[in-house]
């Protein structure tokens, strides 16, 4: 403060390691919050953190300004798209739980970058108005479908349901929300902003400060982050993460009620025992469910096609390299 008047108007930080580990080591999806900052000269925190290849939390940039608002989030998403060096939004996926002037400050600084939806913060919207567990369900059964036939299926069970909850949800652009219009390019089916909440919660005690401890507490934090998880990843038993290893085998598992065959180079037609019938590409790494399409990982079907091949599991996002970059 100067003759009553504050002087400190924003800062932005983007430290260099998380620069350079996010680039080449995360995938092109960028979680986007904000939180306050409660100490004497309360202020807002924005936040950006990306998704590592063990779907872990790595924090990319953050800032401290007057207020959340379009002015705001311009400024700050500018600066690191700047820092990021994005060009072409097609090839990146921002998601939020749509704050304050955030839509259309995303829609000014990369138009062309996919703006997910946190689903949770969608359903809380939703059940203001359309209450009961069924609908509920519908809802993230809907947004946990991954092709547009399984979509529109739920989408008419609700219609049936609640023509009303219909309508309203039926107006959210479905891009936004279901992974069934998510595009496979970003190898991140997320529907959720946690990533973001836990960034938010891990700092929480340094909010309480003064800008500059805050900012220092922020720093460290951050540094011993890098560090613990470098050391965690030259303790790996395996070529991939812990939690992208859970993955995989619990689609081991669900591989052994596929039968597949060999209809082509590389191409399979897979039976699942208990009904459905789906296309494999290990070529393109591609399958008609679309799992391994939206987060890199092979599905059961998958699974049961590379077994009958006995190729490898892993894909350029789930490397040990990758982490370790990151």
């Amino acid at each position: 403060m100067v003759g009553g008047e504050a002087i400190f108007q924003r800062i932005y930080v983007c430290l260099a390691t998380c620069k350079k580990g996010f680039l080449e080591g995360c995938r092109p999806v960028i979680g986007v919050d904000a939180c306050h900052l409660k100490g004497p000269y309360p202020r807002q925190i924005l936040t950006d953190v990306g998704v590592d290849s063990n779907n872990g939390l790595f924090p990319i940039a953050y800032a401290v300004a007057e207020i959340e608002n379009k002015d705001s989030w311009i400024w700050f998403l500018s600066l690191l798209i700047e820092d990021l060096g994005i060009r072409n939004g097609l090839s990146w996926a921002f998601i939020s739980d749509k704050q304050k002037g955030l839509i259309p400050a995303i829609a000014h600084v990369l138009p062309t970058a996919e703006h997910k939806m946190c689903v949770r913060h969608l359903y809380n919207n939703f059940r203001a108005t359309h209450l009961g567990l069924t609908l509920k369900h519908m809802l993230w059964v809907a947004a946990r479908a991954t092709t547009i036939p399984w979509w529109e299926a739920e989408m008419e069970k609700m219609k049936e349901e609640d023509l009303e909850a219909w309508k309203w949800l039926v107006q959210r652009p479905p891009n936004n929300w279901t992974r069934s219009d998510f595009h496979p390019r970003y190898k991140c089916d997320l529907l959720l902003n946690n990533l973001c909440e836990s960034f938010n919660t891990a700092i929480i005690d340094a909010r309480d400060n003064s800008i500059l401890i805050c900012l220092e507490s922020i720093r460290m934090y951050v540094m011993l982050r890098m560090a613990n998880r470098r050391a965690a990843c030259g303790k790996w038993k395996h070529p991939v993460g812990p939690r992208i290893f859970k993955i995989i085998e619990k689609n081991k598992m669900g591989a052994s009620q596929c039968i597949p065959r060999l209809v082509g180079d590389k191409m399979y037609q897979v039976s699942h025992m208990y009904g459905g019938e789906f296309v494999v590409d290990l070529a393109a790494m591609s399958c008609s469910c679309r799992r391994w399409d939206l987060c890199g990982i092979p599905c059961a079907h998958a699974i049961s096609a590379i077994f009958h091949r006995d190729e490898t599991l892993l894909n350029m996002y789930m490397s040990v390299i990758s982490q370790r970059h990151t």
